[in-house]
Parts: C-alpha cells; sequence; structure tokens
C-alpha cells in the first residue's frame, strides 16, 4: 500500500509475520461467520484492507455506489491470506463495508469536524487517507445537504437504547461456545442475553443453564434460522 495505506501502523497483524510463503490461515464458517483461532486475524485484516483508499476509495459517496471491481479485488487480497469457504463471501464484503464506513467517519471527525475553515481541514489531512482524495473529500462533506443527512442520522442514533455489551468478541463466537456448553443449538433470545449482558454474572448463568437434548430436538432447525438472521442483523 502506498500513500495512505501504510501511514498507520498495523496493529494486531503481527500474525502476518510467520506466515511462510503460499501459506494461508484456516478460517472455519458457522452460520455463515468465522470461527476459530483466526476468526479475530481475519476481521483485523478486513479492517487493515478497508482502509486504505488505493484499495477502497473514501471519495465514492455510498457503499452502494462502489464499484464491485475494487470489492471483488479487496475480497481477493482477503483470500491471499486466508483459506475460507465461499459461504463467508457475503460476511467478507459486509465487514468490508462496515469497516470502511467507520474510517471514512474517523477521518472525518480527525481531519474536518475539528476545524472551520477549508484551508484548515485541507492542511490537517489525517496520515491515512490518500492525498489526491482529500480535497474532494473536503468539498462533499461541506455540501449543505450532506450536513442535513449528517444530522438526521446523529438524531436517529441517540434514540438507540439497546447495546451491545460484549466486548470485541462477534456474536457468533458466544453462539459457538454456548452450543459448546448446552450440547445444543442455542435459542436467539440466548444468544441476545449473552451479548447484551449488563452484567457478566448474567453471562455466567446463561454458560451454566443444564443441557437439554431431548426438549430442544425438535426446535433445532427453527433456532438456527432465527439464529442466522439474528446474526446478519447485529454484525
Amino acid at each position: 500500500m502506498a500513500d495512505g495505506g501504510q501511514e498507520r501502523q498495523r496493529f494486531g497483524m503481527k500474525f502476518l509475520d510467520t506466515l511462510r510463503p503460499g501459506q494461508r490461515l484456516q478460517v472455519a464458517s458457522w452460520l455463515n461467520s468465522p470461527i476459530g483461532p483466526h476468526s479475530t486475524h481475519i476481521a483485523t485484516y478486513i479492517g487493515h484492507l478497508a482502509k486504505d483508499g488505493n484499495i477502497l476509495p473514501l471519495t465514492v459517496s455510498h457503499w452502494t455506489r462502489m464499484p464491485a471491481i475494487f470489492v471483488l479485488y479487496a475480497m481477493s487480497e482477503v483470500k491471499k491470506v486466508f483459506d475460507c469457504p465461499d459461504d463467508l463471501n457475503d460476511w467478507i464484503i459486509d465487514k468490508l463495508h462496515d469497516r470502511w464506513k467507520s474510517h471514512k467517519y474517523s477521518v472525518k471527525k480527525e481531519g474536518f469536524y475539528k476545524y472551520k475553515t477549508q484551508e484548515e481541514r485541507l492542511a490537517h489531512r489525517p496520515k491515512d487517507v490518500v492525498e489526491s482524495q482529500w480535497g474532494p473529500l473536503i468539498e462533499y462533506w461541506q455540501n449543505p445537504h450532506q450536513d442535513a443527512i449528517c444530522a438526521q442520522n446523529k438524531q436517529n442514533k441517540s434514540k438507540r437504547t439497546v447495546y451491545h455489551s460484549g466486548g470485541r468478541k462477534p456474536h457468533v463466537k458466544y453462539a459457538a461456545e454456548l452450543e459448546a456448553k448446552l450440547k445444543r443449538p442455542p435459542t436467539a433470545q440466548e444468544i441476545y442475553d449473552a451479548t447484551h449482558a449488563k452484567q457478566k454474572k448474567q453471562v455466567e448463568a446463561l454458560e451454566n443453564k443444564p443441557s437439554q437434548h431431548s426438549s430442544q430436538s425438535s426446535s433445532t432447525r427453527q433456532n438456527a434460522e432465527v439464529l442466522q438472521l439474528k446474526v446478519q442483523d447485529c454484525t
């Protein structure tokens, strides 16, 4: 990566230093989400790619307008490092979208909101933004129409009352751990309780529930389908 891609240190990616030429890290899939020892690594790597404006330009106004060729290239870069099944493709794209959007907001907060004039903003380009993209970004954000959209988004966010309290661990990891503990697929409500519990004791109480093989066998398929929808909604 050149300008805007390598300016900031690649935190959390020391695992790349141990890879031999041609080696890829194995990532398994559960309910179309990554699990296993390298599931965190793949998420970190996707975040790294999403911040590279040479791969996914910040000047694209909305993710739905991101050229497909750019997204497919980013996915191919992920699969050069990780050996993962194709049923993770949608998850990879969703994660690229999420991290790209988050990065775009971060650089706007760092280099746009902090300053009042165009001259100040141009002079304070964040280090991980491609230089040729910074000017057009400022012009776009200064558009009054964009100000109205941002104000509405802030208002909508302020109405949120329920928050994920499970830290950086993905919902699917909680689900896989609960399934191993309970010896049955967890219900969508149990996943929700585990990832939104306000106190650690609530999570521990849920994980210590006794196994219920017979009573849950008839609803296994239904629970899995509901859980998949829940995971997709939260990732």
